[in-house]
């Protein structure tokens, strides 16, 4: 049992500093509507707007979600009310992220058109309507979890403690 010691600790080491799946990161804003223009606007502005959004960090492409990935959404509510949802495949959703992980630049289309810039969210009906809905949101720094540097460090303490059985008896 001693000599297959070192061996379970190498096995151990290796599997605690591989890589970790990616935890999909997710996010929220909230804010008023700040314009409407058509006919058929049920929305007058200052009626809040919120929303949520997630996507998987490893698979962004440069800073920009990708079709690949299966948690990418975004999610707006008005007035309390779910208003649109969108998804990569559903609505060729799309989006670049900042250094905090929150959305900057994207859209989607679908039965709603959805521009995102900065803090402005626009939303458009599809072909045939003149419905536009603009609103300023602020969004919530989303929390990404570091699983890499956790696994890494549990890495070097049971290394530590197969050097110190060994050479402590």
């Amino acid at each position: 049992m001693k000599k297959c010691l070192p061996l379970l600790a190498v096995a151990l080491l290796l599997v605690a500093i591989s890589p970790v799946a990616a935890i999909p990161v997710h996010g929220t804003f909230n804010g008023v509507v700040t314009g409407v223009n058509g006919s058929g606007a049920a929305y007058p502005i200052g009626t809040p707007v919120t929303g949520s959004y997630g996507y998987d960090p490893d698979l962004l492409d440069g800073n920009q979600t990708t079709y690949n990935d299966p948690s990418v959404f975004f999610f707006i509510n008005i007035g309390g009310q779910p208003f649109a949802y969108y998804l990569p495949l559903l609505s060729g959703l799309s989006f670049s992220v900042d250094a905090n992980g929150m959305p900057v630049f994207g859209g989607a289309s679908g039965v709603w058109d959805l521009y995102i810039s900065g803090n402005f969210l626009g939303l458009r009906t599809g072909p045939g309507s003149s419905f536009y809905i603009n609103s300023q949101v602020t969004y919530d720094a989303p929390t990404v979890p570091d699983a890499g540097t956790a696994s890494f460090l549990m890495g070097i303490a049971l290394a530590s403690v197969v050097v110190a059985r060994r050479f402590i008896r």
